[in-house]
């Protein structure tokens, strides 16, 4: 499964939720968990369980709660907060949050290959492993 751009620019409620949104929401959610795993970040729970959607296919509370508690997860392992949370409404506003936070996160991932390579403050830490904290002279050695 591949990552697909986020529709994050819905303005009001006439936008209206469609299978192919789930298909790019849940496959996104999908994508990030997996990415966090093959790139060593400790990440809990699992990976949402249903990625494909049909047409008729109903978004029941259970597993809305199961997408809000994966997508939790992914923002835990990269040490993110949102500056908003999504919640379980299914509102258009809500909707972009959730995929606002997924492009986030993506980016973030996207990133992260770098990380070893930049200065990072003694004892930062993305997840549970501490980053690399640069140059001997960034952690209080001297040139010699």
């Amino acid at each position: 499964m591949s990552w697909t751009t986020p529709v994050t620019d819905r303005t009001d409620g006439t936008s209206v939720m469609t299978y192919q949104d789930m298909d790019r929401i849940t496959g996104n959610l999908k994508w990030l968990y997996d990415a966090c795993v093959n790139s060593g970040i400790p990440i809990a729970g699992s990976a949402i369980s249903q990625t494909i959607w049909a047409r008729d296919d109903i978004i029941t509370t259970t597993l809305w709660t199961e997408l809000l508690t994966c997508l939790e997860n992914v923002c835990t392992a990269l040490n993110y907060t949102p500056p908003i949370v999504a919640d379980s409404n299914m509102t258009w506003n809500n909707i972009n949050a959730v995929e606002d936070i997924e492009l986030v996160c993506y980016n973030m991932l996207a990133a992260y290959i770098y990380l070893s390579r930049l200065n990072h403050y003694v004892g930062e830490k993305l997840g549970t492993s501490y980053l690399y904290a640069g140059d001997s002279f960034n952690a209080g050695g001297k040139y010699s």
